[in-house]
């Protein structure tokens, strides 16, 4: 059995989390709101060996995560 680690976890998870909610997310907006590059996001998307680097990834898992409890906190 493969251990999963956490970072690998989280990767997927915002990997998911992008390409299933993609047809409603204003990609140009997240980016300018986290502070990634302009078209990173997009180009993850659109090409299949594109990747996000660790510190996207953790910048978009807070987001999510923020927007979550912000939501359940309501």
């Amino acid at each position: 059995m493969k251990k999963t680690s956490i970072k690998s976890q989280k990767r997927g998870k915002v990997e998911n989390f992008l390409r299933d909610n993609d047809p409603i997310l204003n990609v140009r907006g997240l980016e300018k709101k986290i502070g990634l590059p302009k078209g990173a996001i997009q180009k993850f998307l659109r090409y299949d060996n594109r990747k996000l680097d660790d510190e996207k990834i953790d910048a978009l898992d807070k987001f999510i995560k923020n927007i979550i409890e912000n939501y359940e906190s309501e």
